[in-house]
């Protein structure tokens, strides 16, 4: 009895045929030889003649051959140096596809024993590249079509395209892609591993869902045509982890395919569960969307079998399963809406018309973290709809979410207005202008609609007043006022940016009167917030500024950076280290070079003020890299500070400074 020969050991037994003649490539017509040697040795005979022909990048010749039932035959192409890849396939008399090769090569190998007699086609195409082509075929081999690598497909095999296991929606089945043919392949995993394909029929509009379980690195594909990757609906390699895949997907009435596959080529056994769920339409979702009540904690899930039905601009397009909720506005009104998630990156939106994308007010995935979420907004009187929906595909769980809301008026709490400014003490003061009222101005906020809380600040002596946010739900402006409401009297005004989303106002001021404002930058940003307060007599830092060592050109100092941070600049994000001073004299205008050479992080300034920030001249992070600052600016007469101080908080050490003086 004749050996049957296995997949792996025919396609070992052609790339070695290959080998043989790599060191010179002889083009197709030397390797068909060489193939055809090597396959008559094990039992194949060549059928007809050797087709030949040439073309160009993306064309398709066909071929008919004579096939015999339970006939096992090799179909081999070979491309010339130019071609890059070709791939074949093979069709049955009625239409239906038996095997493919789609490998990235310029040789293609088919081997399939066809199910019935008859005129079969041979579909050769230039995948990439162009050239002359070469096309055999062999037959009177046995063939055992068992594992291997590449993507042919045989019809005749349980598993297959060709015979698809029946997946009945709502149960769980185990399989083994071990012994299993490569079919097909996704857009979500790279390689040739064997796949198993299970077929389900929907008689109406579903959410289906799938979660698969693996012993290796497995993967999920679904498809509306059983092998054809450009009809892929969906595909998952990792939920949450190598060892599983899911996929949730809203279907309409058909039949799908399921394919269980791998990454790469790994294989072994899995065992996927199933579920089938109504999928209703947005109207009927928006329709019984669940009120959402102001001033109270809503929990729920979104997880299970539910249907996205609904995306966000955010969030990666928000196509994970959502929960709709509904609110009324009686009046023009500020809503403030905050989420946290248990266990899934959560996100939420705003809608004013519950089924219109376009309707969208706001959206946020992250605040803080991907277990975070927060949303405000100022809105007119109506009808909203809130969204509890997830990153992207696949997240989904228990959420908490909270909504408050507050009228335009403000409602008469401490610090809505100058007249009842609230006390300012040095420390952590925590807020929220959410209920405020639109009062005061600030030059660097703009708007005359944001909300705002008054701060009152008596200074006794002379005094170095810090306000810095430290945490805000708003992008806040921070401003200091002589004259509270006054803009003209506005000593200091500093606002979020997108390098700075913590603002900080910095200034010397004398015994007196002030007013510390917290304001947002437009009317949708309000909220909570927590600042920190630093009130210091400059008694003890401006006899540091008056004792400063003097800089003398060509010099070098050296020294260490210790102690407290008394000093911040416009770089290196605040300079909030530890910080040495020195004095700089100059007798005429003259280019001044400053180069600094540091065992941390450092940053180097120049101010004409040593107690004033807004007297900054120049300010260098990183030269040539984080240990090497270097600041070349032109000055005028006069004296001068030079702070030698650190990137951010925590950066200090060791240090040599050098400066050199130039005529301009």
């Amino acid at each position: 009895m004749r050996r049957a020969l296995g997949r792996q050991a025919l396609l070992y037994c052609v790339a070695i045929s290959l080998l043989a003649c790599a060191s010179g490539d002889r083009g197709p017509g030397g390797r068909i030889i060489a193939v055809h040697n090597t396959l008559q040795a094990i039992g194949f005979n060549q059928v007809g003649e050797v087709s030949e022909g040439s073309l160009g990048q993306g064309d398709t010749q066909s071929f008919t051959f004579e096939l015999e039932e339970e006939g096992c035959y090799v179909f081999i192409a070979m491309g010339s140096p130019g071609v890059r890849d070709v791939n074949l396939a093979l069709v049955s008399p009625d239409g239906e596809q038996l095997a493919s090769d789609e490998t990235t090569d310029r040789q293609a190998v088919l081997q399939v024993c066809a199910r019935s007699a008859g005129e079969h086609t041979v579909q050769l195409t230039m995948a990439s590249g162009q050239g002359e082509y070469l096309l055999a075929q062999w037959a009177g081999g046995d063939l055992d079509l068992g594992p291997g690598p590449g993507g042919v497909t045989a019809s005749n095999v349980e598993g297959s395209c060709g015979h698809p296991l029946a997946l009945e929606l709502g149960s769980t089945v185990s399989g083994d892609t071990g012994p299993a043919l490569d079919m097909t392949s996704g857009r979500c995993i790279p390689g040739g591993a064997p796949d198993v394909a299970y077929q389900f029929t929907l008689d109406r509009r579903a959410q289906v869902c799938f979660d698969m379980t693996s012993t290796y690195d497995g993967a999920l594909v679904l498809q509306r045509e059983c092998g054809q990757p450009h009809t892929e609906i969906a595909c998952n390699d990792d939920f949450p982890d190598t060892n599983h895949s899911a996929l949730r997907e809203t279907l309409e009435p058909g039949t799908y395919f399921l394919i269980s596959t791998g990454y790469g080529d790994a294989r072994g056994t899995f065992s996927v569960t199933s579920a089938i769920a109504e999928s209703p339409s947005p109207a009927d979702v928006c329709a019984q969307a669940s009120p959402l009540p102001a001033g109270q904690d809503v929990t729920g899930t979104t997880a299970g079998c539910v249907a996205d039905a609904f995306q966000a601009t955010c969030a990666a397009g928000a196509r994970s399963p959502e929960k709709v909720y509904r609110f009324d506005l009686a009046a023009r009104s500020r809503v403030r809406i905050d989420g946290a998630t248990t266990s899934h990156d959560g996100a939420l939106y705003i809608r004013s018309n519950c089924t219109d994308p376009a309707s969208e007010i706001v959206c946020n995935d992250d605040y803080g973290d991907n277990r975070h979420s927060l949303l405000t907004a100022t809105l007119d009187a109506g009808t909203y709809y809130l969204f509890a929906d997830g990153y992207a595909e696949g997240e989904q769980g228990t959420y908490n979410i909270r909504a408050q809301v507050a009228a335009l008026g403000g409602s008469a709490i401490p610090g809505d207005a100058c007249s009842s400014a609230q006390p300012l003490a040095p420390g952590r003061i925590r807020g929220s202008t959410m209920p405020a009222a639109a009062d005061v101005t600030g030059t660097c906020a703009g708007s005359q609609d944001a909300a705002d809380v008054v701060y009152s600040l008596n200074v006794t002596e002379a005094s170095r007043l810090r306000v810095r946010m430290a945490r805000s739900d708003m992008r806040a402006a921070l401003y200091l006022q002589s004259t509270c409401g006054a803009q003209a009297s506005e000593i200091v005004c500093a606002a979020s940016e997108a390098s700075t989303p913590y603002p900080m106002i910095e200034r010397v001021v004398q015994p007196g009167t002030y007013f510390v404002v917290v304001d947002g930058v437009d009317q949708n940003e309000f909220g909570e917030f927590e600042m920190d307060v630093e009130l210091t007599s400059t008694r003890e830092i401006d006899r540091q500024c008056r004792e400063a060592p003097l800089l003398r050109t060509g010099t070098p100092v050296s020294g260490s950076t210790s102690g407290s941070d008394e000093f911040h600049a416009s770089c290196a994000d605040g300079a909030r280290s530890p910080e040495a001073i020195y004095r700089l004299q100059l007798r005429r205008r003259q280019l001044v070079r400053l180069a600094l050479e540091a065992s941390f992080d450092g940053a180097l300034y120049v101010r004409r003020s040593c107690l004033d920030e807004s007297t900054e001249v120049a300010c260098n992070d990183d030269a040539q890299d984080t240990q090497h600052s270097l600041i070349e600016v032109t000055l005028g007469p006069g004296t001068y500070y030079v702070f030698v101080d650190g990137f951010a908080e925590g950066n200090q050490g060791q240090y040599t400074l050098r400066v050199e003086l130039e005529n301009p």
